[in-house]
């Protein structure tokens, strides 16, 4: 299952991308296209597949140019719940938990700290 180029830049085009440029591992790329009010995920709709996808599966699958079976989950390091930036995902087969993503998490934001970078909580992501 493909994605052509018009799709790629579609979905590219409601993402801010820092002015370092799409390899940057420090800053967040920000969805600015639609997002669930209710929902922290956002989805991206191509019309070609008649499915919706994850943003940031398709951030991912852009990037590293591989198509990613259902049955792995990208998991968020970063606190910015609407993030496209790919490096900020880590990838996994099957579930984590949340106590789980909490200490990766937690463990991604002290090695950012640690190297004077500036990381902003947007919520908290302490696990329930």
């Amino acid at each position: 299952m493909g994605f052509t180029k018009v799709i790629q830049e579609a979905f590219w085009s409601e993402v801010d991308v820092c002015h370092h440029g799409r390899w940057c591992k420090d800053c967040c790329f920000v969805w600015s296209g639609v997002r669930n009010p209710v929902w922290t995920g956002v989805t991206f709709f191509v019309e070609e597949h008649n499915k919706n996808y994850g943003v940031h599966r398709l951030a991912w699958m852009f990037t590293y140019h591989i198509v990613l079976p259902q049955q792995f989950t990208l998991t968020r390091l970063c606190s910015q719940p609407h993030c496209c930036n790919p490096t900020h995902y880590t990838l996994f087969r099957g579930n984590i938990s949340r106590k789980k993503l909490y200490e990766i998490a937690t463990y991604f934001v002290e090695a950012l700290q640690r190297k004077n970078l500036r990381v902003q909580r947007v919520h908290n992501t302490e696990p329930r």
